[in-house]
């Protein structure tokens, strides 16, 4: 209502005002339908609550609506006995500041703003200096070139009063990149020539990663990765120095290790593997890489080309990768080399490496040690030429220690292929000859059997001790059911070779990982 008497007679002068605020949140609300009072100045249906500000000599009055409700009212009047209102003084505007970033990410404050004559609350205009704009009493902002930027803020109270323009800064540095620090590991021993190296343990104070690796190993070879291969051609310590870089660029100091080689004039390497070129997969192009880096006599365990062993498939699959090593390569043919009649691509590519053209089966020695490679896709029963031929050569090869090698494993715990009574006849003549290992593929995994017998028996005399290394680089993940009796490591997913070390008396195995995987095996046993 307007000013007005006590009779409602107006009186701008001395009557008072009347504000009718039945808005608490009742039933009922609505506008009145009798005559609007000649004094009404405002009418609303609306819930809410009438704010009055009291001052010296004068007050304010504000209606706020509930939320989603748009009405409202506002006003000041003199007190009877003062002059008019003060002007509505402008807020004061505080920026906060300086500030300083290093990731460009700057959360300004400007909640120190004020208004002197309580007007709030204030609304907040930034101004960031590269030409971006925020709200809000503490708003972020990031900025894309390191530099010093001039910020600004304005405000506004509750009643329209702008601040003047307040300034801070804000500097955008960029942190000086702290070098790594390479740890090579080591020293290092080998017998065999080969060596892993670990350069896991490096770090980079201001965690700028990943790393990189640059190795030089002391013998004119270089590498890189975190733990590459090499194998050392002669005797010997060698220094061996890592550099790393951090994913800024910056570059480590240079760090040295050693490693010392002593490899037996008596001991010789047998390295490979079964299941091997794809050209639908990249796992031989990376198993190919393992044995650039190790010395010795290269084997396979068959399915060497997928996935008919033509000509073909030798040419564009194996020959880019494996066939790197087809100099010093002994081969067996597995079923998919059959899968080309009379396995003709597999004897055309390898030619007199992998025996007579027919047959596929053959021996050689390799330092102190007899080694025999057969093929299970021909007959191989107890009354075939193949083992006839067997009976002979193991009779006349006067080794201490034998190893064999072919395509189809007596024992498996896979559950796609497994072992298999196929080569159980000629597991008993190499049992009976006193043979030491078997190795294998067909099954699309690594697993290692103590030694047995060749029906399953445990024998640590006696005993051959079998591995299934299926894992060449044609492709993994054949899962494994129960555990056969004597299997003793099982692994289905990581790509590698297993490198054998012939000795006097003795040999040592280890499977060498693609570079990334971390899973090995490692150990050591004697002739019978």
């Amino acid at each position: 209502m307007a000013p007005m008497q006590p009779d409602g007679t107006r009186d701008d002068a001395a009557g008072i005002r009347q504000f009718n605020v039945g808005t608490g949140g009742g039933d009922g609300l609505a506008l009145p339908t009798v005559a609007i009072h000649p004094n009404s100045q405002v009418r609303a249906a609306v819930y809410g609550v009438l704010k009055l500000s009291l001052y010296p000599d004068h007050y304010d009055w504000q209606f706020l609506p509930i939320p989603g409700q748009s009405f409202t009212d506002s006003g000041t009047q003199a007190c009877h006995r003062a002059g008019p209102p003060p002007a509505n003084q402008p807020p004061v505007a505080n920026p906060g500041g300086p500030y300083s970033t290093t990731t460009g990410t700057v959360t300004f404050d400007g909640r120190q703003s004020s208004d002197p004559d309580g007007d709030l609350p204030l609304t907040y205009a930034w101004s960031f200096g590269d030409g971006a704009t925020g709200t809000g009493a503490q708003p972020s902002h990031t900025y894309a070139a390191t530099g010093s930027y001039t910020v600004t803020l304005t405000v506004t109270d509750s009643r329209g009063a702008h601040s003047s323009p307040a300034t801070t800064t804000a500097t955008y540095t960029v942190a000086s990149n702290q070098p790594p620090v390479a740890n090579p590991g080591g020293p290092y021993s080998t017998s065999t020539g080969a060596v892993q190296f670990d350069g896991s343990r490096s770090s980079d104070p201001d965690g700028n990663l990943p790393l990189s690796y640059a190795w030089n190993f002391g013998d004119g070879g270089t590498g890189s990765g975190v733990q590459p291969i090499h194998t050392y051609l002669a005797n010997g310590t060698y220094t061996v120095t890592l550099i790393v870089t951090d994913s800024r660029g910056a570059q480590s100091a240079p760090a040295t290790t050693t490693a010392t080689v002593n490899v037996s004039a008596s001991s010789a390497v047998l390295v490979g593997a079964g299941d091997i070129a794809n050209c639908g997969s990249s796992g031989d192009e990376a198993t190919a890489n393992l044995l650039d880096n190790i010395s010795g006599t290269v084997f396979t365990a068959g399915d060497n080309a997928y996935n008919d062993g033509s000509i073909s498939n030798f040419t564009n699959c194996y020959q880019p990768t494996w066939g790197r090593q087809k100099a010093r390569t002994r081969p067996t043919p597995g079923i998919h080399d059959y899968r080309t009649s009379g396995a003709s691509g597999y004897f055309n590519y390898f030619g007199a490496a992998a025996g007579t053209p027919g047959q596929g089966y053959y021996s050689y020695n390799l330092g102190s040690w007899h080694v025999v490679a057969l093929n299970t896709l021909i007959d191989i029963s107890a009354t075939s030429a193949q083992l006839a031929w067997l009976r002979n050569d193991l009779a006349a090869s006067g080794a201490q220690c034998t190893v064999a090698y072919f395509y189809h494993p007596r024992f498996s715990s896979g559950t796609v292929h497994g072992g298999t009574t196929l080569v159980q006849a000629a597991w008993q003549v190499l049992y009976d000859a006193g043979v030491e290992v078997v190795m294998n593929g067909h099954e699309h995994n690594y697993e290692r059997f103590a030694p047995q017998t060749p029906t399953g028996a445990s024998d640590p005399q006696r005993g051959i001790r079998e591995f299934v290394v299926g894992t060449g680089g044609s492709e993994l993940g054949y899962n494994f059911g129960t555990p056969k009796p004597n299997s003793e490591v099982r692994n289905n997913n990581t790509f590698g070779v297993l490198q054998l070390t012939l000795n006097s008396g003795g040999y040592s195995w280890r499977f060498v990982p693609i570079a990334g995987k971390t899973f090995t095996d490692s150990g050591s046993g004697t002739c019978h």
